[in-house]
C-alpha cells in the first residue's frame, strides 16, 4: 500500500514536488459591518417581558424589557399617556446629550400611534441628529385610552459607533417630551434613570405566605466631623421564637434627610460562645447609645461576637428581594440580638444633624431550600493601599484565595448576587473567577460604575463557586481633578475601598474573605516608621518617618511628596499593589470571636495578669494598620489564561498556522491565510460583501476564494457564508502550499504539524488518521487529515449516530484541471465514518466502510512513553456470565504483583477475552 506520510493528497500534473496539506478550519467570525433586521418570529409578547421601571409618572412612562441571550436582541416595550406628543430615549453613560444613543418617537396626532422611530445620536449636550444607520426596529404599536404602547427591538450591540452598547455595564437613560420641546433637533433632559439592561432576574414576595415584617433602627445625632462609623445592639421586633427565614429586606429613612447622610448600613447577627445564654452578654447593651466601630483604643460593644452579616444597604440601593429557593435564617430563639453599623457622612460638619435609619426585614415561617449568606470580599478595609495624585487609569485588586474558598465552602456553593462597593474615584469594577489555571466568564462586571448607586445585582443564573476557585475583585480609580492629592485606602467618602457583597446559598459563619499589600511594606517604600490614626480627620497620621519633617503629615501627604510621580513610577507602583504577594484573611468569626470573649473574660477576671496578643487583633484599634486577623500569602493569578468577552463586531484575531502572524483580512472581514513566499498582491479574492439587510435566517451563496503564486492560479477553494443573528458561521478549509524552498520549509511544515493536540488512527490499511488541536480562545479547530499516497478521491462524515443521512460531510477531490477542493463541514462532531477507493461512488453515494467516534474537544491527552521504571500489574477473573439479562458482579483480589513501598497509578485499560464453553 506504500509509505504512509503527512502529505494528504499529491497534485500529479502540478510542479514537481509540489505537495498540499489541508488543514481544515471551523471559524465562528463576526460580521462587521451588516445591518441585521430582526424577524418577526423573534418579537416578544409584551407577557414575556421580564423587567419594568417607570421613569416619569406624570405622563406614565415607563419601560418593560427581556433580552434574549442566544440571539443577542433586547426587545423595549416604551410606555406613555396619550396626547403627550413627540417625545425621546437617550441611553447615555453619565446622563449627558453628548454621546447619547437616541431613539425618537414621532406621533400622529390623530391616534397617538408613532408614525416614525428614528434612531439618533447627540452631538452635544442638547443637539441631536439622525444616526447614520437605523438599528432600533418598529415591531408594533398600539393605543388606548390611558396609554401608548410601543415595541422595539434591536441587537444588544449593533457594531454602530453611535448606538450605545447594551452590556452588564450601567445606562443612565434620560428622557424629553411634551409640545414645547424642541425635538428632534433638541433634547432637554426631563429625567434620568440608572438601570442596569441585562439585569432581568427579577423576583417577588407578592406570593410568599405568612409574609411578616419587621425593622431595626435607631434615632442618632451625628457628630459634627465628616465620617463616622456607629454600632449599636438591637433585638428584632418582634421577637420570633420559631425559626423563620428573611426573603428581603431594604433600607428604612425616617426621611430625605436622613438618607442623605447614610452611605451604607450593615445588620450582622450576634453569636454567643457555646453554653453562654446570649442574654447574659448581649441584653445590657440593649440600651446602650453605640460607639464607633472601628479604630478606637477602649471598645465596650461585644462586637467580635457580632460578625455575621444578616443584611446590607448600600447608597442608591433598591429593595433586595431573594432568589425564591433562598432564606437568611432568623429567629428561633427569644433572645437573638444583632449589631447595627452604619456610615455617616457630614461634610459641613454640623452639630445639629439628627438622622433616623435601619434596616426593615420581609420574613416568612415557611423555610426555603437553601439557607443564604452575604460575604464580604475584595481589598481588606483596613489594609492600606495609596493611589498617585493624578491617575486618570489605576487599578487595585483584593482577592479571596483559594484556601480561603476550598476552607469556607468544601462542598461548593452557587453566588446568586453581587453589590460592588467603592467611593467617588472608582470608575470600572469586577468580579473575576478563576479555576484551575482559566479565568472563567467574570461573575460581575460594570465599566461604568456610579458610586452613588451600588444595587445588589441578581444575577442572571447563579455562578457555581467550587473548592480551589480563587476570586478577584478588580478596581479601576480615576483621581485626576483632585487638587493633585493622594487617594488612600480608608472609611472616609474622601478615601477609597475596593469590596464586593456576595449573595451565596450556603450559611457560613464567615464575615470577609479579602486581602491587602503587606502595610509594613508599604510604610518601607514610603519612609514611614509609624503611623496612627486620627478619629476626628479620619486620617493616618505619620508619628514616625526616616525624613523628619514628614512626621505629623498625613500618609498621603508623605506618599504625594515622595517623588513627581512619573509614569513610569506610576506603573510600576500599581505593578507592585496588583501583583505582589498580599496578605489573605478569611477567619470564622463565630470560632475567632468566641476565642476572643473567653479570653478577654479570663483576662478581665486575673486583674490583667494575663495577657494574650489575641486581644490586641480581636478589633481595631487606632495603631491598627492591617486587617486584625491571622493571614495566609496570596498572589495575583497571572498564570491565568484571561478570559475574554466575545465581540461580534470583529473576527477573532486568528494566526497563521505557518508564521504565526496574524491572518490578513480580505473583502468583507473573512481571514486569508498568510503564506510565506507569496507577494500580497499575488492574493486575490474574488469575494464581494455588499451592505445589505439580512434576516436571522440568511444565506449567502459559496463564494470562490483563488490563490495565484508568480502569476499562475494555483488553488480555489470555496467559503460558505452563513448568517445568524448578525453573525456569520465561516467554515474556510486553507490550502496551505510546499513548494520546496520557494514557498516555506520542510521544518515549517513539521513545526505545524507538533502543535496537534490529539491523534486518532481511523483505517490502518491505507493509512488514514485524524489529527487536531482546539484553540478555545477563538473558537477554532485545526484538523489533519492523513492518508497514504495513491488513494483517489475520499470523504470523511461527521455523524451523530454513524448514519449517512444527515451526516456533515467533507469531500475531497483532486481535479488535476483546477485542484478545486470543495468541504462542507459542521460544529457537530461525534462520529466519524470515511469512504474511500477508485470503486466508491464518491461524491454522488457514501458507503460507510468504518466508522471511529471521537470527542473532538477532548484534547488533553497524556501519555506514559517517557516515564522512568514503569510497570505493569492485572486484575482478572475469568466468569461464566448467568444466563440472564444483566450481571453486575462483585469480587476480591489482590494485584499480581506485590508492592512493598508506596506507588502511583499513571494509567489504566480493560483486559477482556471472550471464550465460548
Amino acid at each position: 500500500m506504500g509509505i504512509s506520510k503527512k502529505v494528504k493528497i499529491k497534485l500529479e500534473n502540478y510542479p514537481e514536488n509540489l505537495n498540499i496539506l489541508v488543514v481544515v478550519c471551523f471559524t465562528l467570525c463576526i460580521a462587521s459591518n451588516v445591518s441585521a433586521q430582526v424577524s418577526s418570529s423573534n418579537i416578544t409578547s409584551g407577557s414575556q417581558l421580564q423587567r419594568r421601571e417607570q421613569l416619569d409618572s406624570d405622563v406614565g412612562l415607563a419601560l418593560e424589557w427581556s433580552i434574549n441571550r442566544e440571539s443577542n436582541i433586547i426587545t423595549l416595550q416604551v410606555e406613555i399617556q396619550p396626547g403627550t406628543g413627540n417625545f425621546a430615549l437617550g441611553l447615555t453613560s453619565k446622563g449627558n446629550i453628548e454621546g447619547a444613543d437616541v431613539i425618537y418617537f414621532e406621533v400622529n396626532d390623530g391616534n397617538d400611534s408613532p408614525t416614525l422611530v428614528s434612531d439618533m445620536y447627540g452631538v452635544d449636550n442638547s443637539t441631536i441628529i439622525q444616526d447614520a444607520r437605523q438599528d432600533w426596529q418598529l415591531i408594533s404599536s398600539s393605543s388606548s385610552e390611558d396609554r401608548l404602547l410601543i415595541q422595539i427591538q434591536r441587537n444588544l450591540d449593533t457594531c454602530d459607533d453611535q448606538d450605545m452598547k447594551i452590556t452588564e455595564s450601567l445606562i443612565q437613560v434620560v428622557w424629553d417630551y411634551g409640545e414645547n420641546s424642541t425635538l428632534p433637533s433638541n433634547f432637554e433632559v426631563k429625567g434620568i434613570r440608572r438601570i442596569y439592561f441585562t439585569d432581568t432576574r427579577v423576583y417577588s414576595n407578592s406570593n410568599v405566605q405568612d409574609l411578616q415584617q419587621g425593622r431595626i433602627s435607631r434615632r442618632f445625632l451625628i457628630p459634627p466631623r465628616h465620617t463616622t462609623y456607629w454600632c449599636s445592639i438591637h433585638k428584632l421586633n418582634p421577637t420570633l421564637i420559631t425559626k423563620h427565614h428573611i426573603v428581603g429586606f431594604s433600607g428604612y429613612f425616617r426621611d430625605e434627610e436622613s438618607q442623605k447622610h447614610v452611605h451604607h448600613q450593615l445588620m450582622y447577627r450576634c453569636s454567643a460562645p457555646p453554653g453562654i445564654d446570649p442574654a447574659l452578654i448581649f441584653e445590657p447593651f440593649l440600651n446602650h447609645p453605640g460607639e464607633e466601630c472601628y479604630l478606637k483604643d477602649v471598645t465596650q460593644l461585644p462586637a467580635t461576637l457580632c460578625r455575621e452579616f444578616v443584611s446590607t444597604w448600600t447608597i442608591g440601593a433598591p429593595p433586595v428581594v431573594l432568589p425564591d429557593t433562598m432564606g437568611i435564617p432568623i429567629g428561633g430563639s427569644p433572645n437573638e440580638y444583632f449589631m447595627f453599623e452604619s456610615h455617616y457622612d457630614n461634610p459641613e460638619m454640623r452639630s445639629d444633624l439628627e438622622v433616623e435609619n435601619g434596616m426593615n426585614f420581609e420574613y416568612t415561617p415557611h423555610l426555603r431550600r437553601d439557607e443564604g449568606s452575604l460575604i464580604f470580599t475584595g481589598y481588606g478595609i483596613v489594609g492600606i493601599f495609596a493611589i498617585p495624585p493624578e491617575s486618570p487609569s489605576f487599578d487595585i485588586v483584593g482577592h479571596c484565595s483559594s484556601k480561603c474558598i476550598t476552607e469556607m465552602v468544601p462542598l461548593g456553593a452557587e453566588v446568586h448576587g453581587v453589590a460592588l462597593h467603592a467611593h467617588p474615584t472608582a470608575r470600572r469594577m469586577r468580579v473575576k473567577q478563576i479555576r484551575g489555571n482559566e479565568e472563567m466568564p467574570w461573575i460581575q462586571n460594570d465599566d461604568n460604575y456610579d458610586y452613588s448607586y451600588q444595587p445588589m445585582r441578581m444575577l442572571p443564573e447563579p455562578v457555581t463557586l467550587l473548592p480551589g476557585d480563587h476570586l478577584t475583585i478588580r478596581c479601576n480609580y480615576d483621581n485626576t481633578g483632585r487638587n493633585n492629592s493622594v487617594t488612600s485606602s480608608g472609611f472616609s467618602t474622601r478615601d477609597e475601598m475596593c469590596t464586593a457583597f456576595l449573595l451565596i446559598n450556603k450559611k457560613l459563619p464567615y464575615l470577609f474573605c479579602s486581602s491587602e499589600y503587606p502595610t509594613e511594606k508599604l510604610m518601607s517604600k514610603f519612609g514611614i516608621q509609624n503611623m496612627t490614626w486620627e478619629v476626628e480627620r479620619n486620617e493616618r497620621i505619620v508619628t514616625s518617618a526616616v525624613n523628619p519633617s514628614h512626621e505629623g503629615l498625613t500618609m498621603g501627604e508623605v506618599v504625594g511628596n515622595w517623588s513627581s510621580w512619573t509614569p513610569d513610577e506610576r506603573d510600576e507602583w500599581q505593578r507592585e499593589l496588583m501583583y505582589g504577594t498580599h496578605n489573605a484573611n478569611c477567619a470564622n468569626v463565630r470560632l475567632f470571636g468566641s476565642i476572643a470573649y473567653n479570653i478577654l473574660q479570663l483576662q478581665e477576671a486575673t486583674g490583667g495578669l494575663i495577657s494574650v496578643p489575641i486581644l490586641e487583633e480581636a478589633n481595631p484599634t487606632r495603631q491598627s494598620m492591617s486587617t486584625p486577623i491571622p493571614s495566609i500569602p496570596v498572589n495575583y493569578p497571572i498564570d491565568a489564561t484571561t478570559f475574554v468577552p466575545p465581540n461580534v463586531c470583529q473576527n477573532p484575531n486568528l494566526e497563521s498556522s505557518t508564521s504565526g502572524n496574524p491572518i490578513n483580512t480580505g473583502t468583507g472581514g473573512l481571514g486569508i491565510p498568510n503564506i510565506p513566499g507569496v507577494p500580497s498582491t499575488g492574493i486575490n479574492t474574488l469575494l464581494t460583501n455588499p451592505k445589505e439587510s439580512l434576516t436571522r435566517r440568511s444565506y449567502l451563496a459559496p463564494q470562490i476564494l483563488s490563490i495565484f503564486l508568480n502569476g499562475k492560479k494555483l488553488l480555489n477553494f470555496t467559503i460558505m457564508k452563513v448568517h445568524l443573528d448578525c453573525s456569520y458561521l465561516v467554515l474556510v478549509v486553507f490550502i496551505l502550499v510546499k513548494n520546496s524552498a520557494k514557498v516555506f520549509t520542510q521544518s515549517t511544515s513539521n513545526a505545524l504539524v507538533s502543535q496537534f493536540q490529539r491523534r486518532e488512527i481511523l483505517d490502518s490499511n491505507i493509512g488514514l488518521a485524524l489529527e487536531w488541536s482546539v484553540n478555545r480562545d477563538s473558537n477554532i479547530i485545526t484538523l489533519q487529515v492523513e492518508i497514504q499516497h495513491g488513494i483517489p478521491n475520499f470523504a470523511l462524515g461527521l455523524t451523530r449516530k454513524g448514519n449517512i443521512e444527515g451526516a456533515d460531510v467533507m469531500y475531497f477531490e483532486l481535479d488535476p484541471e483546477n485542484g478545486n477542493t470543495t468541504p462542507i463541514v459542521s460544529e457537530s462532531l461525534i462520529q466519524v465514518v470515511w469512504d474511500y477507493g477508485e470503486n466508491s461512488t464518491l461524491p454522488s453515494n457514501f458507503e460507510v466502510r468504518g466508522m471511529k467516534r471521537i470527542y473532538f474537544t477532548d484534547t488533553n491527552v497524556y501519555s506514559n512513553s517517557n516515564l522512568q521504571d514503569l510497570q505493569q500489574g492485572r486484575i482478572s477473573r475469568r466468569l461464566r456470565i448467568p444466563p440472564r439479562h444483566t450481571s453486575y458482579w462483585c469480587s476480591i483480589h489482590k494485584l499480581n504483583v506485590s508492592l512493598s513501598t508506596k506507588h502511583h497509578i499513571v494509567g489504566v485499560s480493560e483486559f477482556l477475552i471472550t471464550l465460548n464453553l
